[in-house]
């Protein structure tokens, strides 16, 4: 159920957001 919070803290990292970019782009288009 936290799962929005851990996309947040992800996005807040700009360092996490290139990684998370690259690994989940699905999560973007979700």
């Amino acid at each position: 159920m936290h799962f929005d919070d851990y996309k947040t803290i992800q996005f807040h990292r700009r360092e996490r957001v290139l990684y998370v970019t690259f690994n989940r782009p699905e999560v973007l288009n979700a």
